[in-house]
């Protein structure tokens, strides 16, 4: 008996001590299953297409890097782009460079543009 056989026996044990429901799918397609559950239909996920070439964002925010604390920037939609991909780009964007809480971002609807402040 394999350590996988064998850890997946031990397993099965101790659910069934505590009176527990389960089910239990191994790599090789078996199927242990104690009680009335229903395996749940795995849904893959799709991607929408983007309406924008890879980078687009990364470039709009990278001459931006060396901007000082308390300094704002506008950002500007870019054709094909959303308000909510691009204030969801440069918040990530400047987030993993900066550390995370060190910006604060907000779509103004008077502007229609993506504002930054660097608070850190």
């Amino acid at each position: 008996m394999s350590i996988i056989e064998q850890t997946t026996q031990t397993a099965i044990r101790l659910l069934k001590a505590t009176k527990a429901q389960y089910i239990i799918v191994m790599s090789d397609g078996t199927t242990h299953i104690e009680g009335d559950l229903q395996l749940a239909e795995v849904k893959t996920r799709t991607r929408r297409p983007s309406t924008l070439p890879h980078g687009t964002y990364a470039a709009l925010c990278r001459p931006h890097l060396n901007i000082a604390v308390g300094d704002v920037v506008e950002f500007d939609i870019p054709q094909g782009g959303s308000n909510k991909s691009l204030h969801s780009a440069v918040t990530a964007f400047f987030s993993h460079e900066w550390g995370v809480g060190s910006a604060k971002t907000c779509f103004n609807k008077k502007t229609n543009k993506v504002e930054l402040l660097r608070v850190g």
